[in-house]
């Protein structure tokens, strides 16, 4: 703005007196973020430092201090394309961070659905079977009962419901124990499955 009211002489002057300060100022914020472990901030802070190096070496060879060589000649230019440079990477290097945060954050929120309908699914596995043998148990039972009588157009087909009881398994749980008594309704559930499955095939 400054080179399209002032003299290009003057803007230059005024331009390079402030970058100065602004960089410094921004090599600090850098600095700060650089501590925390950004990466980003990393190439921020370089890049500001080779501008204010580009800008140091251009004012002192002006003033005399430094003789003229084609890095000091071209200092500013060489100290802002090497920030141009680093700024696109401090860019990118930004960009793909947020990316990752957003893929982890998606990745996080399936897992967290697939957590959530394994929890459902085991609420609907134990409000229907037995805790210890894991076969149906009545609400399962009459559920399907009704189901295929309802779905059933056949009026020949045939329904042949079988029950079992554990006679004396009283005793077992008395003179046994509950643990025992676990391992025996256990042990009848899994031989009923065999039954089953063996006259189904």
């Amino acid at each position: 703005i400054g080179a399209m009211v002032l003299p290009y002489a003057t803007s230059t002057r005024i331009s390079v007196i402030l970058i100065l300060p602004v960089s410094i100022f921004a090599m600090a914020a850098g600095l700060r973020f650089w501590r925390v472990g950004s990466q980003s901030a990393r190439l921020f802070t370089v890049a500001w430092f080779s501008i204010l190096i580009g800008v140091s070496a251009g004012v002192l060879n002006r003033l005399g201090f430094l003789e003229h060589t084609f890095f000091i000649d071209y200092g500013i230019q060489l100290g802002t394309t090497a920030q141009t440079l680093l700024f696109s990477l401090a860019l990118a290097t930004r960009f793909n961070s947020e990316r990752d945060a957003r893929m982890h954050a998606q990745q996080d929120y399936v897992e967290e659905i697939r957590k959530r309908r394994d929890v459902e699914m085991q609420l609907i596995h134990s409000a229907s079977h037995h805790e210890i043998t894991g076969l149906p148990n009545r609400v399962l039972l009459e559920r399907s009962v009704r189901e295929y009588v309802e779905n059933t157009e056949d009026e020949d087909a045939h329904l042949l419901l079988v029950l079992l009881h554990v006679r004396r398994f009283d005793d077992v749980n008395k003179t046994l124990g509950h643990r025992n008594a676990d391992v025996l309704l256990r042990r009848i559930g899994e031989r009923v499955n065999q039954v089953v499955s063996s006259a189904q095939t």
